[in-house]
Order: structure tokens, then sequence, then C-alpha cells
């Protein structure tokens, strides 16, 4: 029964053209790389087991120190070991603090300075076991079938990751830098140890409020950022887009497919490290030194390069790179450079560059107390303190600098900005001013780079090379602004005409607000003066005109009791006082004092009341 109707409507039924339709499609089996499923919080396990590491750790360096000292046998070059052993043992953190003081030989013993120069690349390597896991968790897939060739041994080790040299399928030679496998539990361990530490120095009032938790939200932001690789990866390719406009730096090409949070593979650079010539310096190597000549590099090139980029990043640059340590700089054979390690990065606010550029034009004009006044404006709001007493101590500190750079017979360690800028900030610290986080940055970039100019070239002259950086960025200026003009020779270009008509549309609606303006009734400024002279004045009236009744008053009585008496021994005076008194305890004075008072309280309510408007048409 059912196939009969379908036999007798066969003649009609097939099939028609449609159009096409956009369907959805199905998620592809390969999701989005990710970085391995690793907790970033440490548990309080954690943190209770690296407070009493920490705490055996350092007596157990004390101890030695003390048994060595008890015998005899203590030595400077010994306890610098153990003091780069103890921070290498600590993992992440503490290496992190060891490089920076590795390159602060102005400050420090320069065998204690050498000795933690070993943190900066020279951390124990990861086990080859954990990299190829961590590879091929993140890529899904065998190490083989997304690398040619991968060398098993790093090329560089630190605390946060290793970096290793390989080749891609294609051919193209890279860099893959892997994060350690746990790294980022100790370090949140550590910081938490850190911040428990400098919250109670400032409870205990043993540091001055505010200045260690500073440090320690400082010392979070810098390594938060270096533990995650595909920031840094972000950083790397803006920083190398924008440095396109200079000749002097760049930055590996990255390869965007393979990143993650967890790994970063670039382009390998080829060069040296600039550690090699550090090295070949402190330890007068000349043999090595005269290789690097033949080779064509050039230490007064070099460091040229590296000043005229600091100045670049300072005033100009996208990317501020704020951890130049010599690991993270390669030196091409053209005397060019290439930073790597972009995970310590930011960017100084227009601001701050203009505050800061203006210091520098005082300190190349001699003009120190000029300068003073821009150090304090990057410490705004000031408290209440003495600024001349203040500003007197900076101007001193900046004089000496002034001497030391015009000099050419100063000490490189009397030269650097860093140390000047640190010196000023204690000062200032005295006096109970905190310094901006942008200064604190900018001060602890200029001490690496500083550090390692004037190493390379102690004849270095900052402000000549400021001048210098001056005459290129006015050409690049001059060479954008006529790029500009030459555009917009045969008219205006889209985005003129979109910015002119932002700004008629912005004109509109500022005369809209006008006319709203003017056709709403609103308060009259000198109507209101005229209430308050009104308010004034009534209350004056009121009070002269009391005032006078109870003259007149008492004077009347004083009359009538004299007449009504008719004794002459009592004054005139001593019946005016009576009758002063007596007016004063008079019901019916009163009585009409409290009917003036409320007279004039109901006209000055009254005349508050009234609608005072103005229309401006």
């Amino acid at each position: 029964m059912d196939e009969e109707p379908l036999q007798s409507a066969e003649s009609v039924l097939r099939p028609m053209g449609r159009r096409r339709q956009i369907r959805p499609v199905a998620p592809p089996d390969d999701e989005p790389l990710t970085a391995p499923d690793e907790p970033s919080t440490a548990s309080a396990s954690l943190v209770a087991r690296r407070l009493l590491f920490w705490c055996g750790a350092l007596l157990v360096y004390r101890a030695r120190c003390t048994g060595r000292r008890l015998t005899g046998r203590h030595t400077t070059r010994w306890r610098a070991r153990q003091f780069r052993l103890l921070l290498q043992s600590g993992g992440t953190v503490s290496q992190k603090l060891g490089q920076q003081l590795s390159i602060r030989t102005d400050v420090l013993d320069p065998v204690l300075c050498n000795e933690l120069k070993r943190l900066l690349d020279d951390a124990p390597p990861m086990r080859l076991a954990d990299t190829v896991a961590i590879l091929e968790t993140v890529y899904r897939r065998p190490l083989a079938e997304v690398f040619r060739v991968f060398d098993p041994e790093p090329i560089g080790s630190a605390s946060i990751a290793c970096v290793y040299q390989a080749e891609l399928l294609n051919g193209d030679k890279v860099a893959v830098k892997v994060r350690r496998p746990g790294v980022m539990q100790l370090v949140d361990a550590d910081l938490r140890i850190i911040n428990g530490f400098a919250w109670l120095a400032e409870a205990l009032a043993l540091v001055r409020a505010g200045s260690a938790t500073s440090f320690a939200v400082e010392l979070k932001h810098l390594l938060t950022e270096e533990t995650h690789l595909r920031m840094e990866a972000k950083f790397t390719e803006l920083f190398r887009a924008d440095s396109r406009r200079i000749k002097h730096v760049s930055a590996p090409r990255l390869h965007h497919a393979l990143c993650t949070d967890a790994v970063m593979v670039s382009d390998f650079c080829s060069g040296a490290f600039l550690s090699e010539f550090m090295v070949a310096l402190e330890n007068d190597q000349a043999d090595e030194l005269q290789a690097f000549t033949e080779r064509g590099f050039d230490l007064r090139k070099i460091a040229s390069a590296l000043t005229q980029t600091f100045y670049w990043e300072v005033f100009e640059g996208q990317v501020f790179h704020a951890d130049i340590h010599p690991a993270n700089v390669i030196v091409r054979p053209n005397n060019t450079l290439v930073l790597i390690d972009f995970g310590s990065c930011g960017h100084l606010s227009n601001r701050f560059r203009a505050t800061m550029k203006r210091f520098f034009h005082y300190i190349m004009d001699g003009d120190v107390g000029m300068a003073a006044r821009c150090c304090l404006e990057m410490c705004e709001p000031i408290p209440m303190i003495d600024t001349h007493a203040c500003t007197a101590d900076l101007r001193r500190l900046f004089q000496s600098y002034y001497l030391s750079i015009r000099s050419k017979h100063t000490d490189w360690t009397e030269k650097t900005s860093g140390r000047v800028f640190i010196e000023a900030i204690r000062g200032m610290a005295r006096y109970g001013l905190n310094a901006n986080p942008e200064l604190v940055r900018y001060c602890r970039a200029a001490m690496l780079f500083d550090t390692i100019v004037f190493r390379l070239h102690p004849t270095l002259n900052p402000i000549k090379e400021l001048e210098r950086y001056e005459e290129q960025r006015a050409e690049r200026d001059r060479r954008k602004l006529f790029k500009e003009m030459t555009k917009r020779a045969t008219g205006p270009l889209p985005r003129d005409w979109a910015a002119m008509h932002e700004m008629v549309s912005q004109g509109r609606g500022i005369l809209a607000a006008l006319s709203r303006y003017a056709d709403v009734p609103r308060f009259a400024f000198f109507a209101g003066m005229n209430k308050v002279s009104f308010v004034v004045a009534a209350i004056l009236r009121a009070a002269v005109g009391l005032a006078l009744l109870w003259v007149l008053w008492a004077l009347a009585g004083a009359g009538l009791a004299a007449l009504t008496t008719g004794n002459e021994d009592i004054g005139l005076r001593a019946l005016m006082q009576s009758g002063l008194v007596d007016v004063i305890h008079s019901p019916f004075y009163w009585t009409i004092a409290a009917v003036t008072l409320l007279i004039t309280g109901r006209k000055i309510v009254m005349k508050i009341e009234r609608a005072e408007v103005r229309n401006a048409l």
C-alpha cells in the first residue's frame, strides 16, 4: 500500500540542480601546538622544601667559610667559587641574580665577577631524554619528522632553558630553545620566599617601606617574562621588524609554526659571542684578540655599535632589551650585532624618554642644575621634602659625572651612566623619594651596557656617541619626512582623508556640544555672586538694626529714669549701662529680635531658591 503513491509519482521524482552551501567543517585532528601540561604554581610543600634548602645551603656556606678562615686556608678565589656553586645549586632565581652580579666589575671583586660569569652560559645541561620528550610532546610526532638533524649537545645552557642547534627538513639551520621541566614551579616557590622575606624586612623596619617589595615585584616581572618563550618570540619579532631602520643591530628570524610557551625555534646566527671578547680582554689573551682582529672584528666599532643600539632602544625603539649581558649578543664579522634572548623586555613611555633626552642634553651642555631637576621629575609625585638640599646633592653628583666623561684620563668605572643613576637613586632615597619603575629598569640595562662598552673600549666618549646618534636619527627622520612628502605630491593619501574625516566628525561633535551648552539654562556666575552679597547684606542689616534698637532703647530708658527719679548724683553713664542690661533682659526686645531674624532668614531662603539663569542666545 505504501509503494503505490511512489509508483504513481515516479515520473516527476528526479534530482534537480542546487547551489552548494557552505557548511561547518569538522575540526582537524591536529590541535594547535601547546606547551606540555606543566603547573606554574608551586605547592605549599615545595615552598617549604625550598625554604629549608636555602636555610641549609646558607648555613653550610657560612660554616665552610668560617672553617677555612680558622684553618688559614681561606682565599678569595675559593670563596668566589663556593658562592657561585651556591647560586648555581639554587636554580633559576639565584642563577639570574648571579648573572646580574657577574658584570659589576666596577663594584664587586673582579675575581668574584669572573667566577660568576660561568653562570651566564655554563649551567648544567638538560638530560637529553627530557629534551626529546618535551619536543615530541609539543609537536605530537617523532623528532625525526620535525628535524633532519638535531645536535644532542646544547650550544647554550642557561638557568631557564637550553639551546640546541638543529636542521629542519627543508635544510634551514635553526637554534632550538627548550624550557627546562619544572622551572615554573621552582621560580614560583623562590619568588614566594623572596616576597615573604621582603614583607618581613619592611614590617620590622629593617629597610625603607616599599623598597624590598618593589624589588620582589620587579624580579617576579623579569622571571615571569623569561619563562614564557612565546612572549619572548613576540618581542624578538617586533625588535627584528623595528631594527630594519638601522644598520648596526638585528634579531634572528623566527619559525612561528614551531614556537610554543616551552619551545622557541629561530634561525641559527653565525658569529662570535660578545662574551668571548670579554673573556679575552679580562684574561689578557692577546693571541685570541689578534685572531679576532684578523677575522675583521674591531673592538672600537663593536663598542660604538652597542652604544648606538642602547640610545636607539631608549629614545626610539618599540622594544627595550633590559638584559644585555655578553652571552646575549652575537657579533658578526662586519661588526654588526645580533641580539638574542628577549626574555626580559619592556617599553619606555614617551614622557620618560623626553625627560631622559633632556637630561642627556643638559649633561652635554654642562647644565647640571637642570639635569638634577630632570632626575627629580622621574620621581614624581614628590612628597613634602627639602627639594633644595636634594637638588644640591644631585648637582654635585652630576657635576662629578660631567667632569669624568669630559676628561680623557678618567677610569671607565666613573663614566657609566648606570652607576651615576644608582647613586642618584640612593641619594634621593635618603630624602624619602621612590624611584620610578622605568628609571630602575633603565638603570639595570644601562649598567649592563656601560660595563660591556667601556671594557671593550675604555676611552669611548659617550657624549660624542650621543651626538653621533642624534645625527643619525635626524637623517632617518629626514628620509621618513621626504618619503611622506613624495607620497603626498599627487594629493592627500587615503589615511589623510580618513584623518580629515575624523577631524570634521570631531568638529561637528564640538559644535553640537556648544549648541547644547548655549541652549540649556545654566547657573550664571554674577547671579550667584549677587545671591552671596544679598545674604551678607541681609545678615548685616539685621544685626545693625538690632544693635541700633538695643542702643536707642537703652538711651530712652536711661533718659526716662533720670526724669522720673530726679537724682542728680547718678551719672548718665551709669544710667546707660543700667539701661543696656535692662534691654538684654527684656522679653519684648527678644521678641522683636526673633521676628527680625525670622523675616531675614525667610528673605535669604527665598533669594537662594530663586532660579537665576541666563540664556546665551
